[in-house]
């Protein structure tokens, strides 16, 4: 039988998850699907990306991509609050092509391999970062063998779930081919309003990096991406921006690592190689850092080099919290990275947790007022969120505070949404968690000088919509 792939990114449910938000919610590239897709690629296995944040007809146009492509394989990508759209879809693929094999990848089969393999449809599932095994995989079970010998492989046999070694990371992130982005509908993904800083047709994603060497108690992405930091070198990093100027007009480039600014000599050496190529006259670009790692020199010289945003993980305004979640830094290194970026020309952006655990009121309080005192332009009030594997969720189940293993509901914009935080903290309320959410919103965006700030910094109309979207449900 010939191989073919099709790699399905199901639609994140806005509606459920962010409430009256939806309509402001974005959509972003699935560069996660891209890399997987040059590797088979790379093999010479036929391959296509569906992606349901960008299909409006949804499992109707899924079903015609299924017939029409008619795969032997579908890998679909897998985060907690997906999991009703995963089952449709594996549901829907067994229905209309009986004989293919439904694989899941990504965080949540990475940290719950067996409750992954327990929902109907799903045959296999792989744990770690799948570009070294894709193809293999995929060519064996199209040829009927077995996988049990595949690395990161988790499958049931006779009642019983046999997982394979683990996958071994990439260490030399330059070896992997560059991410299929023809595959995608480019055009259609819409940032987050606060990241628009051009046209949103000319947006372009990028990962650069992988992994994390800190301890933060929240955080599931290095659960798939491990705490060894590993990272493209300049050169390729460069390159990488270079087509996606050349092939897709891009103006703007949205760093996607959940932190660009680990290795300081790396991100000087992207901006000098920015500036000496000319990038930096043609597009612009954003990314997320820690505000214990930049300093005033290197932000000038990353505005410089086109960077025009970049969003904080603050946290919170409450120092012990700071150390209760292990984040190593201080309420002192926010004020300063925030003040440093503004004076380099750049917007911030800052990204905030209420309801953390053993959280008093009196401490949600104090973090919004800090929110509002930095002079950040854009904050993200995030509710305290125990996802599978981090150490919050083994915090919140110790505690008896984790409300139900009912994963769909696992998101940080619940106080938008219709149904009730997985985790509040001792001695308070979901209902008052969710009413803090929508409070902090509107405390810090609803005053005359943040809105004439982010007013007089949109660009296009698109950007006037969704910021006007965002402004109905913050107020409703």
């Amino acid at each position: 039988m010939n191989t073919r792939v099709l790699l399905i990114n199901p639609s994140f449910d806005l509606e459920a998850h962010f409430g009256r938000l939806a309509k402001a919610g974005p959509s972003l590239l699935p560069v996660g699907s891209t890399y997987l897709a040059a590797a088979l690629e790379l093999e010479g296995i036929p391959v296509s990306i569906w992606d349901g944040q960008v299909e409006p007809a949804g499992l109707a146009s899924l079903e015609a991509e299924l017939r029409s492509f008619q795969p032997t394989v579908v890998g679909i990508t897998v985060y907690s609050p997906m999991l009703a759209q995963v089952k449709a879809v594996a549901k829907l693929t067994h229905e209309l092509l009986p004989d293919a094999t439904v694989i899941a990848g990504g965080i949540h089969p990475t940290v719950l391999p067996e409750e992954m393999l327990d929902l109907p449809g799903i045959d296999v599932a792989v744990r770690g970062e799948a570009e070294t095994i894709i193809a293999e995989l995929a060519r064996t079970v199209s040829e009927g063998g077995g996988v049990t010998q595949i690395a990161g492989v988790s499958l049931r046999a006779d009642g019983d779930v046999i997982h394979a070694p683990p996958i071994p990371v990439v260490d030399e992130l330059d070896s992997l081919p560059r991410p299929a982005r023809h595959l995608l509908k480019n055009d259609l993904y819409r940032p987050a309003p606060e990241i628009t800083m051009t046209n949103p047709r000319k947006i372009q994603s990028l990962i650069t990096s992988r992994g994390c060497p800190y301890q933060c108690i929240f955080c599931s992405a290095r659960l798939l991406s491990g705490r060894r930091y590993r990272f493209h070198r300049h050169e390729r990093v460069v390159s990488e921006v270079e087509d996606l100027v050349r092939q897709f007009d891009a103006r703007e480039v949205v760093f996607l690592d959940d932190n660009f600014i680990v290795n300081r000599k790396r991100v000087m050496s992207i901006c000098d190689s920015l500036l000496e190529t000319g990038l930096s006259k043609r597009l612009i670009w954003a990314c997320n850092g820690r505000v214990d790692e930049v300093d005033p020199d290197m932000l000038a010289r990353m505005y410089e080099a086109g960077c025009r945003l970049i969003s904080f993980g603050v946290e919170t305004g409450v120092a012990r919290l700071l150390k209760m979640i292990k984040k190593e830094i201080t309420l002192k290194d926010s004020v300063n990275a925030v003040r440093w970026a503004k004076r380099a020309g750049m917007r911030v952006r800052t990204t905030l947790i209420i309801g953390l655990p053993t959280e008093t009121e009196d401490e949600t309080r104090a973090t919004v007022e800090f929110a509002k005192n930095l002079g950040a332009d854009f904050a993200k009030f995030s509710l305290a969120t125990p996802y599978p594997g981090t150490e919050l969720c083994k915090i919140a189940e110790e505690q008896g505070l984790l409300t139900s293993h009912d994963w769909s509901r696992a998101s940080s914009m619940v106080g938008f949404s219709s149904y009730e935080p997985l985790f509040t903290p001792k001695g308070r309320t979901g209902e008052e968690m969710k009413r803090w959410q929508r409070r902090s919103m509107k405390e810090f965006y609803l005053r005359p000088r943040q809105l004439w700030a982010i007013l007089s910094q949109t660009k296009t109309m698109a950007d006037l919509r969704l910021l006007f979207e965002a402004a109905r449900a913050i107020l409703s």
